[in-house]
């Protein structure tokens, strides 16, 4: 009996730091050499499908699952750097996160669906990148007033000395009203730099992204999925932006342009664009 009483005692005392075991277990990862990348993807796979069974059912267990998702992911990003040049294809082949590289492999962007959303999808971000020979990962934000943007295509120039990434993002605020943005980063001796003014327009203002807010319905014929409104021509250094009206129509103009071997200036206005690449 005594024995008894004692072990509740304990077991009270001991409660919160038994709890806090648990909850630390739950979210920590195994090393590398405990659990492969391949092992913990295929974690992020059953997660992942937790959060679809829970969509638009159980709002409380699609958060915990969704959260689940992006604390792993991260933490098996930031704790293992060769992920840099990791595929994740099982991940990708669900559809659970999308991955785009530079062409160098410095510089990557993951971009997920967190399922908190409905036709505004809530897009989260994770930046990878190499300085020097480290790796670094970083979370930025968001943008978009905080709904996130998903990144379809990473481009990079290289210019003298310099290299700049053209990372271009779409998101949706709804069913009909969507937006694209093109980005330039480039990564310095302080590590990823998301200020770099390199787009001049014709109004004489220094920008680092452009971006457009269009109607989805107006260019939904269009077979390419996702859609590339924005765009960059890797040979003749030249970003195409459609000419959008106010109520959100796509048109078939295009304001260009083309790097000067200083920055991107407007250079010219066109119906079609020529082919780009």
């Amino acid at each position: 009996m005594q024995l008894t009483t004692l072990m509740k005692q304990l077991t009270r005392e001991f409660y919160p730091f038994l709890l806090w075991l648990a909850v630390a277990q739950l979210y920590s990862l195994p090393t590398a050499t405990a659990q492969t990348i391949n092992e913990e993807e295929q974690n992020l796979v059953t997660i992942y499908t937790k959060m679809d069974a829970f969509y638009n059912i159980d709002s409380d267990s699609l958060e915990y699952y969704s959260s689940l998702f992006t604390k792993r992911l991260t933490l098996l990003i930031s704790q293992n750097p060769e992920t840099i040049s990791y595929p994740f294809p099982a991940l990708q082949k669900m559809g659970a996160c999308d991955i785009v590289t530079a062409p160098d492999g410095k510089f990557r962007i993951y971009s997920w669906d967190s399922r908190l959303g409905g036709t505004m999808i809530f897009y989260k971000n994770y930046y990878q990148y190499k300085l020097g020979s480290k790796v670094f990962s970083t979370d930025l934000g968001t943008n978009e007033d905080g709904i996130g943007a998903v990144y379809t295509d990473l481009f990079q120039l290289n210019y003298s000395s310099k290299t700049y990434y053209l990372a271009i993002s779409g998101g949706s605020v709804s069913t009909k009203d969507k937006y694209q943005s093109i980005r330039i980063y480039t990564i310095d001796s302080k590590g990823l730099n998301t200020n770099t003014l390199l787009l001049k327009t014709p109004q004489g203002k220094w920008l680092n992204s452009i971006g457009i807010e269009y109607d989805f319905f107006s260019v939904m014929d269009r077979p390419e999925r996702p859609l590339r409104l924005i765009n960059y021509d890797t040979v003749n250094k030249i970003i195409y932006i459609p000419i959008v009206f106010e109520n959100g129509v796509v048109t078939d103009r295009y304001i260009l342009y083309r790097f000067n071997g200083q920055y991107f200036e407007h250079f010219l206005t066109q119906r079609k664009p020529k082919k780009r690449k």
